[in-house]
């Protein structure tokens, strides 16, 4: 829905906000899988297919395990970038 607003920049501002939970010192902030998953299926949404693709991997290497809901975001990102090429 973020990328798809008017201007279609909100997935900015998801990625931005995952960026400061990482900056956060304080452990209850800090991003999970949930907040890794909007930002990748944002971005998948809004066409921006590499950045989604540069934040799955950040995700695994700061050892946050994928689910399947974040699997299925990437390969629509995947998908997406193949059908737009």
């Amino acid at each position: 829905a973020c990328a798809r607003s008017p201007g279609g920049h909100r997935w900015q501002d998801g990625v931005r906000l995952l960026e400061e939970m990482r900056s956060s010192n304080n452990t209850a902030c800090a991003p999970d899988v949930v907040a890794y998953t909007a930002a990748i299926a944002g971005c998948s949404e809004a066409g921006e297919y590499n950045r989604a693709m540069e934040l799955i991997g950040q995700m695994r290497r700061e050892g946050i395990r994928p689910n399947v809901v974040t699997f299925s975001a990437v390969i629509n990102a995947c998908a997406s970038a193949s059908a737009n090429a």
